[in-house]
């Protein structure tokens, strides 16, 4: 389950679930609201002592717990801005089987509507796993509890509980009934309540690779009409092949490419796959024969690079040089982001005919610096991930600029849902950065995945690199597809990206699946 809302004026901001990867960012909502509210209730030498660091290393135990239910709010720029834990009635109550565990709001952000969203929603998730009432305990001194008396709670029971050497009195409040209470958004002026379904669990064990092989790197997936995912990477067998369950189905590519980098599967099954170390794409059957060339094998095009750091690039250049991804158009054209060594994108017919290329290096409109992902949407439109500008931009398929998107870090690749929701790997800054760059601040966000609306609205993030050997989070986001039960694989280039260099444990995942949950 999800919840969204929108916060005016600025960007949208969401409900989530938590991850591991944001113990830090809870830890100091938790922090700065206790010392707001509880100063002078609580003595000041424990609310002095209650630090981020400590708080920090305890939430990352607890999100780590299966068990654990955490809803925490996300803003563009702000981050984790309040959070909400729910679960059972925890003390056997005999007449509440749910209960609120938690609930805080950063003080900026109190008096916005944000915790009538959250009771909203914990309500609904309670109600949906058959818990019909609900129980929140609050200190008897906290000013905000007239917020829980507002929405309907009723004064149950009271007991006292000792917090840094003080004895304080806690009330708990009760609902007997939650359906209006999961119906109640907030009416604030300030939201506008959406909801979705979008809940995901990772498991990056899901490929059952043969006994004795291994992949060097996933570096993309892509799925077939039958849900079969196709796994690109930099092992012995670069093309592996493996059912919806994880089973493996064949291998093939055995000793043809230079570099793997992206695969796409059309609609008719045939599989396109782009070398970037040798400067082509290529067509085949799902078995593997070779049916298309695209671009000279060893052959990049003259745009002046001396290397595959795109800053060597001098001028736009043909295809290709060093190029990343494929899309398809409904007509069959075919789309090519060019790529570390070029600035373009190139389109061809569907029987490899050159249409047409736009782009040129650069920092403006219809300017790239490393097109390295590409999708076509619903509209016809060309959606380019246009990674090291931290933006994606969108086309016209003839090439005319449209718009772009820029709540991304370094996105490597993009794919469309049934529903017209655009999916977003983002490498972020934890990993892969070019030699003489730094993160545009310490805390600036490593690999996640984004999922946005139709109309662009941020509607689920996660990940963020805080763990990224952990399932759900990531150290080096390189592409993600999706299949028709709306499950997605996430592959990463974690090798190539650090681990070869002792930045992160060799053994960290290099393919997740997140499994889709209602």
């Amino acid at each position: 389950m999800r919840v969204y809302f929108q916060e005016m004026p600025g960007a949208p901001a969401i409900l989530r679930f938590a991850q591991p990867g944001d113990a830090r960012a809870v830890a100091r909502v938790q922090v700065e609201t206790w010392r707001a509210a509880y100063r002078g209730i609580v003595s000041d030498q424990f609310l002095d002592a209650f630090s981020i660091e400590d708080r920090a290393i305890r939430w990352d135990e607890l999100l780590r717990q299966p068990e654990q239910h955490l809803l925490v709010a996300e803003t563009t720029g702000q981050g984790v801005i309040g959070f909400a834990g729910f679960g059972p009635e925890r003390t056997g109550h005999p007449e509440f089987t749910g209960e609120l565990y938690s609930l805080y709001v950063l003080p900026a952000f109190q008096g916005t509507g944000l915790g009538r969203q959250f009771v909203s929603a914990v309500a609904k998730w309670l109600l949906d796993h058959q818990y019909p009432t609900m129980l929140v305990w609050t200190l008897a001194d906290n000013p905000s509890r007239g917020f829980y008396e507002h929405l309907g709670g009723q004064r149950v029971v009271q007991q006292q509980i000792e917090i840094g050497g003080r004895l304080l009195d806690e009330v708990a409040y009760g609902w007997s009934e939650l359906k209006s209470l999961s119906n109640n958004a907030s009416r604030s002026r300030n939201f506008a309540l959406r909801t979705s379904m979008l809940h995901y669990d990772a498991d990056d064990h899901w490929a059952q690779v043969p006994d004795g092989w291994t992949w060097e790197e996933v570096t993309a997936t892509a799925v077939d009409s039958r849900d079969r995912v196709f796994v690109f990477n930099r092992g012995e067998h670069p093309v592996m092949i493996f059912n919806r369950d994880g089973s493996f189905v064949a291998a093939w590519g055995e000793g043809q490419f230079a570099r793997p980098h992206g695969i796409t599967i059309g609609p008719d099954d045939s599989v396109y796959c782009t070398d970037d170390l040798d400067h082509t794409v290529r067509k085949f059957t799902p078995d593997g024969e070779l049916l298309l060339t695209l671009g000279t094998s060893g052959k990049p095009a003259d745009t002046g690079a001396t290397s595959i750091d795109y800053r060597s690039i001098r001028r736009a250049g043909p295809p290709f040089y060093f190029p990343t991804n494929v899309a398809l158009g409904a007509n069959g054209d075919i789309f090519v982001s060019d790529g570390y060594g070029n600035a373009r994108v190139h389109r061809f017919s569907a029987d490899g005919n050159l249409l047409r290329s736009w782009g040129e290096p650069g920092g403006g409109p219809g300017q790239f610096h490393v097109p390295h992902g590409i999708a076509v949407a619903p509209d016809s439109s060309v959606f380019v991930a246009d990674r090291e500008n931290c933006r994606i931009q969108i086309f016209s398929p003839d090439g005319e600029f449209l718009t772009e998107r820029t709540d991304i870090a370094r996105p490597c690749q993009v794919a469309f849902d049934a529903e017209g929701r655009l999916f977003v790997a983002e490498l972020g800054y934890k990993s892969g950065m070019w030699p003489g760059t730094t993160a545009p601040t310490p805390d600036a966000t490593g690999g996640r995945v984004s999922v946005f609306d139709p109309g662009g609205n941020l509607l689920a993030r996660w990940g963020g690199g805080m763990n990224p050997t952990a399932p759900g989070d990531f150290y080096a986001p390189h592409d993600i597809s999706i299949d028709s039960h709306g499950d997605l694989y996430v592959s990463e280039v974690v090798w190539s990206a650090g681990a070869k260099r002792g930045l992160v444990d060799p053994t960290c995942h290099s393919l997740q699946k997140f499994v889709a949950r209602g």
